[in-house]
């Protein structure tokens, strides 16, 4: 492949998919990294001023050899330049990047269009660029639903997806909400999720499942890691290049438009030249400057952080050097409350906390341990600022499994993980509380259970169970969690950036964590990251072929 002075310029693809990315020091140039052709010579045709236009493409598997248009309606004189000119400049600068020949603009962009369906047939389409050795990102630790609305897969079998359906329980999770989402850009994109899965059903072959959640339907293709699996199947069986160990370390811009990536593979930095560039590079989870920014309770709070570590903020801070219009945040996507790593919890076997008694760290009730949705309490553990949480348990309520480990943990007395104390007053001391401010919490709390009315927060009756005290009671230490941020680029519909004067960033997209500070309020909802981001890189991917003239 071609070198210049500036490093490596790799051979062009229709699509750069930036998965995540990170800024890294200077290396030795690439030696051999990119798109790899199936070596021969490719005709495609395109429609030019006069007519339909054809072309050959000759490539070897790393380059573009030759380009002829051997056959054309064009007009004489006019198109004599561009019909020479742009074929040499692809081949030289090994990418479709390059400018009309002002005058013939229809016949260069003819030219091109032809090019790149030639290309396509050689294996030129989609690159994606991930920083970790391993492709997925935090898809792989989650349970995989997607929020779905009007899928004709999955209302035929028997699911009611409406739109209307989804949307009231969104409104009314929300309606509480400090931080209002974009109720209209929500609609349009849960309108759009049961596309998504239709195209994920028929045209990777994966097969959906549903659960209804009592207020909308969550849609499955196996658990995140299965999901993860069959996409990279797909990814494969269409030819895409995936760079693994590849770190972005920015949007390469010309003329005000997107045209690639610089990159940073084991191998040393290169570019790469590129018609489209879709950001979806996660969030900000391990950004703690930015993070704290945004989050200022974060000084005070201690948050157990569960996404994975290559959301690290590197996609939002090159759409920011761009000139993207950014919203507020990052905010952090409430996950459900956790106990003490030492018990090894998971969000698939973490003991409830809606029957117990929740406190902070002075030893005060601040909330309903039982809300709707129990990423509520996670929320208000956050905007709370305490340092400390702790959930009373007694002997006789909680599950023996649990409980035995509540037994073997309370052995050390350890504030951090569980305290067992005979008497209120003693898990007070222990946990270095004031002992009548724990008892009189404590006091209100048991007879609220006894009334069955919580008169303070609401918490329902169902959850008001009285503490039996004859065994004695343990306090295991909980804290909120995060399964990731909310925040990034401000899009269109079609999830073009938009820059700060809302008009959108030629041909750079941005999907995902990297794009959703519209799409949520306060409070994280089960299914709906998936539901959001699937449905938005369908819809960029799709606008990206759509408007560079190729067959999807």
């Amino acid at each position: 492949m071609r070198k210049t002075k500036k490093g490596m310029k790799l051979t062009m693809a229709t699509l750069v998919l930036a998965m995540t990315a990170c800024s890294v020091g200077e290396q030795p140039a690439q030696e051999d990294e990119g798109i790899h052709y199936t070596a021969g010579t490719y005709t495609a045709t395109a429609d030019g001023r006069g007519g339909e236009m054809t072309v050959e493409v000759t490539v070897s598997e790393d380059e573009i050899i030759s380009i002829e248009v051997t056959d054309h309606q064009e007009t004489p004189g006019i198109s004599d330049y561009p019909l020479t000119e742009i074929p040499a400049e692809i081949v030289e600068y090994q990418s479709l990047n390059v400018d009309s020949v002002t005058g013939a603009t229809m016949t260069s962009s003819a030219i091109v269009r032809a090019v790149s369906d030639a290309l396509e047939q050689a294996g030129a389409d989609v690159i994606l660029v991930e920083k970790l050795p391993f492709a997925g990102g935090s898809l792989l630790l989650a349970g995989g639903g997607f929020a779905t609305a009007e899928s004709d897969v999955v209302s035929a079998m028997g699911a009611d997806d409406s739109l209307e359906r989804i949307m009231d329980y969104f409104r009314m999770v929300n309606e509480a909400s400090q931080r209002q989402p974009d109720y209209e850009f929500v609609e349009y994109v849960l309108s759009e999720t049961g596309n998504t899965i239709d195209y994920m059903t028929n045209k990777f072959g994966m097969e959906p499942t549903y659960s209804d959640r009592g207020d909308y339907i969550r849609t499955n293709f196996g658990e995140g890691w299965q999901e993860v699996a069959s996409l990279l199947q797909v990814l494969e069986d269409e030819g895409a290049t995936v760079l693994l160990n590849t770190e972005a370390t920015g949007i390469v811009m010309k003329d005000g438009a997107a045209a690639g990536l610089e990159v940073s593979g084991e191998n040393g930095d290169f570019t790469i030249h590129a018609d489209k560039v879709i950001i979806a590079t996660g969030g900000a989870s391990w950004d703690q400057e930015r993070l704290q920014a945004a989050n200022p309770e974060l000084e005070t709070v201690a948050l157990n952080e569960q996404a994975i570590r290559g959301n690290s903020g590197d996609g939002l801070g090159m759409l920011e050097e761009v000139g993207a219009q950014m919203g507020e945040g990052p905010f952090i996507k409430s996950a459900y409350p956790d106990f003490s790593v030492a018990f090894r919890f998971t969000w698939r076997n973490n003991p409830s906390v809606a029957n117990s008694l929740v406190v902070d760290a002075e030893g005060n009730r601040f909330y309903n341990e039982a809300p709707y949705n129990s990423m509520m309490l996670n929320q208000h553990m956050i905007e709370h600022e305490s340092p400390a949480y702790y959930a009373l348990f007694d002997t006789v309520n909680t599950d023996e499994n649990f409980l035995a480990l509540l037994e073997e943990y309370a052995a050390d007395d350890n504030a951090n993980i569980v305290v067992y104390g005979q008497t209120i007053e003693e898990v007070a001391e222990k946990l270095d509380m004031d002992s009548a401010t724990l008892q009189a919490t404590y006091d209100r709390y048991q007879q609220m259970c006894i009334n069955g009315v919580d008169e303070d927060f609401g918490k329902s009756a169902l959850n008001l169970i009285a503490y039996q005290p004859e065994g004695g009671f343990y306090a295991a230490y909980i804290q909120p969690a995060s399964w990731g941020t909310i925040g990034g680029a401000i899009t269109d519909e079609q999830f073009h950036v938009l820059d700060t004067e809302n008009q959108p960033i030629a041909n750079l997209y941005a999907v995902g964590e990297s794009a959703t500070s519209t799409l949520f309020g306060d409070y994280y909802l089960g299914g709906f990251s998936l539901g959001y981001y699937s449905t938005a890189g369908r819809i960029a991917a799709q606008s990206a072929v759509s408007e560079l003239g190729i067959a999807e």
